[in-house]
């Protein structure tokens, strides 16, 4: 019994390298861009192998990310806490061979089952949010959100050319009101936590421009969403 408790609590650990609570968004864009195009409704195997793959390659770069930001982490409490790295949960050798292992199982279900359009699409999210954003865009403009948005919001456009193998302009409406959602809901969440981005040393829009200007650039974002 202890052993498979420790294995349940590993389990869960790894889990959260992936950030769960922000993969169900994903699958919900990436489900919603499924039904839409309609080819694998009766393909129900097919169609959760999309997800699946998608919940391979966002969550290795998800864990990249939380491997290369667990110094950080470990500054800030929300994240302290939260996560395994700063806890010591898991080694970080550990996490870089699962978030570089789940990617590359993930690319390689979307190239060989579905086709290499999507796994080079899938490969380049995953470099783009965890290499680009993570280590550039992140440390060194408060832009970071807006222009790592992207990553986050390519699940529609994934799951579409998992099954069509070319690009549409659903899925890339899709794309566009995922894009506008991240900065308002992410700032909003800087502006709770700014005692926290501050010890991190992040140049978050709240620390470096101030609430009030955070507070305008929520509401244009959250205007241009609403009427898109």
């Amino acid at each position: 019994m202890k052993s498979l408790k420790k294995m349940k609590q590993t389990f869960s650990w790894y889990l959260a390298l992936t950030k769960p609570t922000i993969m169900l968004l994903v699958m919900i864009t990436g489900a919603t861009a499924l039904f839409m195009e309609g080819s694998l409704l009766n393909e129900p195997l097919r169609f959760f192998l999309v997800l699946f793959a998608l919940y391979l390659t966002g969550g290795s770069a998800n864990a990249l990310n939380q491997y290369f930001e667990r110094d950080i982490d470990a500054l800030m409490e929300r994240t302290a806490t939260r996560r395994p790295l700063p806890q010591k949960k898991i080694k970080a050798g550990h996490a870089l061979i699962f978030s570089i292992s789940i990617g590359v199982i993930g690319v390689l279900i979307f190239g060989f089952v579905f086709n290499w359009l999507t796994a080079m699409l899938s490969l380049a999210t995953i470099l783009f949010y965890s290499l680009y954003y993570t280590l550039y865009l992140k440390p060194n403009t408060t832009q970071n959100i807006v222009i790592g948005g992207v990553a986050g919001a390519m699940a529609p456009v994934g799951a579409w050319t998992a099954v069509t193998g070319e690009f549409a302009l659903a899925p890339w409406l899709l794309f566009l009101i995922i894009f506008l959602w991240t900065p308002p809901h992410f700032w909003a969440l800087a502006a709770f936590r700014t005692d926290d981005y501050v010890k991190s040393g992040l140049p978050m829009m709240p620390v470096i421009r101030g609430i009030n200007s955070t507070m305008k650039q929520i509401f244009v974002y959250t205007l241009i969403l609403v009427t898109a």
